[in-house]
This record gives C-alpha cells, structure tokens and sequence, in this order.
C-alpha cells in the first residue's frame, strides 16, 4: 500500500463466534487508525475458511470492478501460504504470498492444524 498507493486492498475474514468483530472489520480499522487512504480498501467479512476468503474476496473484486489479471497478493501466516495459493490457482487467480509473522509459541499449534489443511485441501 505504501509503495503502491492506488492499489485495491481487500481484507478478508469472517466473525467467529468467540469474537466481537469480524477479522476484515479488525484489519479495516488497523489501518483507518494509522491514517491509511480508506478509498481503495474494501472488506469481505463472510468468510470462514481459507477457500471461502479467497472466493468471496474475488467476487467482490469482480463486483467492485477491480482487475486480478496481473495477479494477487495474499498475505497470510507463513504456514498458511501454500493452501492459500492453491486455493487461488483453483480459482484461475495469479498469486503470490507475504508471509506475516505468527507468534513463535503459538506456530507448533498453527502447523498442527495446518497439515492436515492440505492434506484435505489437496
């Protein structure tokens, strides 16, 4: 956003039943409090699952008229990269990945849970 300043950001992620907030909404208002351009961020706050962020975050890319031809980028866990990805290609999406940090004490449990992610994705 920094180096791209016209570029579509769309934050993606639903409410899970023990949060106050969408994950879209928390993201949404992280950037709004840092004084970040809002014009060209939109949310995608139905998502409950990796292939449902990427499918609902296309579909209102298609809706809002912004063009994915050049590719996407998604930036999720560095755990979390490979699945996205493939979720991506399977939708005929050009991606590339940012991997964002998870804390140390908490990635066991991520790869515990990620693992068998894709061996069902796959």
């Amino acid at each position: 956003m920094l180096a791209n300043p016209g570029a579509a950001v769309i934050l993606s992620g639903g409410q899970g039943a023990n949060e106050k907030i969408s994950e879209a909404e928390a993201m949404y208002r992280y950037f709004e409090a840092r004084g970040f351009d809002m014009s060209n961020i939109f949310m995608e706050n139905k998502s409950v699952s990796t292939g449902e962020n990427i499918a609902f975050s296309a579909e209102l890319a298609e809706t809002e008229g912004i063009d994915l031809s050049g590719g996407v980028v998604i930036v999720t866990d560095g755990f979390h990269q490979f699945r996205a990805q493939r979720h991506a290609r399977s939708l005929g999406l050009t991606a590339f990945t940012v991997a964002s940090q998870a804390p140390v004490a908490l990635q066991i449990f991520y790869w515990a849970r990620e693992i068998p992610g894709i061996v069902f994705y796959a």
